[in-house]
């Protein structure tokens, strides 16, 4: 744990210390963290990937950008609720939890 360093750089640190591939994208699907595992899994340097389209970097076939398009993609009109997202449900009262004796 640090003492006073800059929590981002360390994240940063970290991500880039991992040995799996770790690659960030935007909702727009443009990259922005591309680390050194990605980099040898895909052979493209982390210069040649970050802020370039996802399927630029990894091709339009790739299995990963079909899914996340799907998931960026809007609901279609039946599947949406009229009346908004689903509410999450009331947390209980303290009284409900802790009842009196």
């Amino acid at each position: 744990m640090s003492t006073g360093g800059d929590p981002l750089s360390e994240v940063d640190r970290l991500l880039a210390s991992l040995p799996d591939a770790v690659i960030g994208v935007r909702p727009d699907l443009t990259v922005s963290l591309w680390n050194g595992a990605a980099e040898a899994l895909t052979g493209r340097s982390a210069t040649r990937a970050i802020e370039r389209h996802l399927a630029e970097c990894l091709g339009p076939e790739a299995r990963l950008l079909r899914h996340l398009g799907s998931r960026n993609a809007p609901a279609p009109a039946s599947r949406r609720n009229p009346r908004g997202p689903p509410r999450s449900p009331p947390r209980p009262s303290l009284r409900a939890l802790c009842p009196a004796r």
